[in-house]
């Protein structure tokens, strides 16, 4: 998500395959044992979830030369559409008040969408022609576009990443708050897991997503349903 993009870089693998981490470290540290690179940056795997192993692994082929790079803890929560994020989030901001800085991903994305001539905008407008309406984005006929086809979905998240990105970064390091709680439905497609130190999947019964999108969004139930087919089912949030 933009860390090593002027240098090279070897990927352990996704950030919540613990297996891959395992199988990648040895090799990679056996590749570094032929060449003459002065020094070695790494990322951690996440502990939670299985990840003990390759992170103390790292640690102690570093000599525990390690840096700590944030000194906040950021929790991941992501799920489908009416899956029940937005109740678990609200459950756990009335627990901590005041400690917890929340940032919704969806709200970020939409208040940068305020902004007609704002760059996300007018570059979601280059490559979706047909939302445009009175010369502005109109976010009715955009939905209508990218919820009827899949590669169209990944083309504006794939646009739309980067911005939203950029200022979740900004909104954290501006917040003294020493937890934050991002409400992120793309999370592991975007990235952002990567600086999560835990993540949670929250997922219900299709019928209770499917009651709970029709009485929010003010849409059809066929147009509800197509948006969950162009979704990650409850399989993908339980691997990860």
């Amino acid at each position: 998500i933009g860390y090593f993009d002027d240098m090279q870089a070897l990927s352990l693998g996704p950030s919540w395959d613990h297996h891959s981490h395992d199988r990648h470290v040895f090799s990679h540290l056996r590749h570094f044992d032929s060449t003459d690179v002065a020094k070695i940056h790494v990322q951690c795997p996440r502990e939670f979830g299985g990840g003990e192993g390759s992170a103390n692994r790292l640690r102690r082929a570093a000599g525990f030369n390690c840096v700590i790079c944030s000194s906040k803890t950021v929790a991941g929560i992501t799920g489908p559409s009416g899956g029940g994020k937005s109740a678990f989030c609200r459950n756990i901001l009335s627990l901590f008040p005041g400690n917890i800085l929340y940032i919704d991903a969806d709200e970020v994305y939409h208040r940068l969408l305020n902004d007609p001539l704002g760059c996300l905008s007018q570059k979601i407008l280059e490559s979706f022609p047909e939302a445009r309406q009175d010369g502005r984005l109109q976010r009715g006929l955009l939905a209508q576009v990218v919820f009827r086809s899949k590669a169209r979905l990944e083309l504006l998240n794939k646009i739309a990443h980067k911005a939203v990105l950029e200022e979740i970064r900004r909104l954290m390091e501006e917040s003294s708050r020493p937890v934050v709680l991002l409400d992120v439905p793309l999370l592991f497609e975007s990235g952002l897991d990567r600086i999560c130190t835990i993540t949670a999947g929250i997922i219900s019964e299709k019928e209770q997503r499917l009651k709970r999108v029709l009485s929010r969004d003010n849409i059809s139930e066929s147009d509800a349903l197509m948006r969950f087919e162009n979704q990650p089912d409850a399989a993908f949030y339980e691997q990860r």
